[in-house]
């Protein structure tokens, strides 16, 4: 007779299947999410990599609905492993607050109370976990010991590190690694051992390695993408005006969509398949 016992991870990760990420972001993530997905944000200094992550954070967190009204948040945790200190929870309180006001604007309340946007804030703060990396040998540390983090906490479904790459040069003085890349899949497949059992999906940050603003000419360049990833975000700002360009490539196909920063929030304009 076959057992019906399954084991603690077993019922997390069942868990964390019900929660579905399949139509999480169909604007960025076109061919669909899955829980095991790895995703890449790339881009120039100040092209709004931080500001993208922390917007797919707020969506995470919030609720689906609150009081009756379709937020369309996950409603399920995360957890950042900020080793840059560029991600500000400041930032991430204001990108949700805007999103709550648009939800609310969009069913015809032009006016939302503040108390109601703080305790909406409020209460899905202790959703997302936040570990301050200060050095490789920490972040290195915080990596091997994921699994207990998303072993207690079953609603975690994304781990997102900002930056990815940033003790590259640290490591390379003590290492073989000479390539940036290698040094990036290196630590993916680090992490991947753990999120691939825990249903997680990985979402990081990283300077892009190429200078160029020619849209066309990075379509080119990234033809292909490393086999552990699923989705490349590249941003790209232009300093000649507030629509900026995002360049998404997947397994599958490529997608660029014209976006603007509003009050906080990146708002997707147009799209050009």
């Amino acid at each position: 007779m076959q057992s019906n016992l399954e084991s603690g991870l077993q019922l997390i990760t069942r868990l964390r299947k019900n929660l579905c990420v399949s139509d999480f972001d169909d604007t960025l993530f076109f061919n669909g999410l899955k829980n095991t997905d790895i995703i890449e944000i790339t881009g120039n200094a100040s092209s709004g990599k931080s500001l993208l992550l922390a917007n797919i954070l707020a969506k995470c967190i919030l609720p689906d609905t609150y009081d009756g009204i379709r937020v369309k948040g996950l409603g399920a945790s995360a957890v950042l492993i900020n080793t840059d200190c560029h991600f500000q929870i400041s930032k991430l309180i204001k990108v949700m607050s805007t999103i709550i006001t648009d939800v609310y604007k969009s069913v015809g309340i032009k006016r939302v109370n503040n108390e109601t946007i703080s305790k909406i804030v409020n209460d899905v703060l202790d959703n997302l976990i936040i570990i301050n990396c200060y050095g490789n040998d920490q972040f290195l540390l915080t990596l091997q010991t994921l699994e207990s983090i998303l072993f207690r906490n079953n609603k975690i479904v994304i781990l997102a590190i900002d930056s990815i790459s940033a003790y590259y040069w640290q490591t390379r003085e003590n290492s073989n690694i000479k390539s940036i890349d290698s040094y990036v899949i290196n630590l993916i497949k680090l992490v991947q051992a753990t999120t691939s059992q825990y249903n997680v999906i990985t979402i990081y940050t990283r300077p892009s390695t190429v200078t160029t603003n020619d849209i066309e000419s990075m379509k080119f360049i990234t033809t292909n993408i490393p086999k552990e990833l699923n989705y490349i975000i590249h941003l790209f700002k232009n300093t000649d005006s507030e629509k900026h360009l995002c360049l998404i490539k997947s397994k599958k196909g490529t997608r660029i969509i014209s976006f603007m920063i509003d009050t906080g929030i990146i708002k997707w304009i147009t799209e050009r398949d």
